[in-house]
């Protein structure tokens, strides 16, 4: 029988695979790498104090340090960034990670600033 955070890795995959899209992670140690996620656009709003195109949103991505981002190797805070578009059709723009919202075996949910 498989274990279930086997079961959570394969279901990680699944998601990044239907609904994921291109994004450069860059580690505050230097270093790019593509990966592929979800950008959770629902609920994004300005941060108070910030002009209208500071938005704070989620991304969800592979808890893995190859495919994804492993929760042992991200520096939260800010330090590591993300290179995601802001809204739908935008360029994609270097956004800090600010902590992790939620994780399990197969997935990191993330605040991006």
């Amino acid at each position: 029988m498989t274990d279930f955070n086997d079961q959570l890795t394969v279901d990680a995959d699944q998601f990044t695979s239907i609904a994921g899209v291109s994004m450069v992670y860059k580690p505050a140690g230097g270093g790019t790498r593509s990966i592929t996620g979800i950008i959770i656009y629902d609920g994004t709003a300005p941060l108070p104090g910030f002009d209208a195109t500071t938005l704070s949103f989620g991304i969800s991505v592979k808890n893995d340090s190859t495919h994804g981002i492993s929760s042992d190797e991200l520096s939260e805070g800010g330090k590591d960034k993300i290179a995601i578009e802001p809204r739908i059709d935008l360029a994609a723009m270097d956004r800090p990670i600010t902590r992790i919202i939620s994780q399990d075996a197969g997935m990191l949910q993330l605040a991006v600033r």
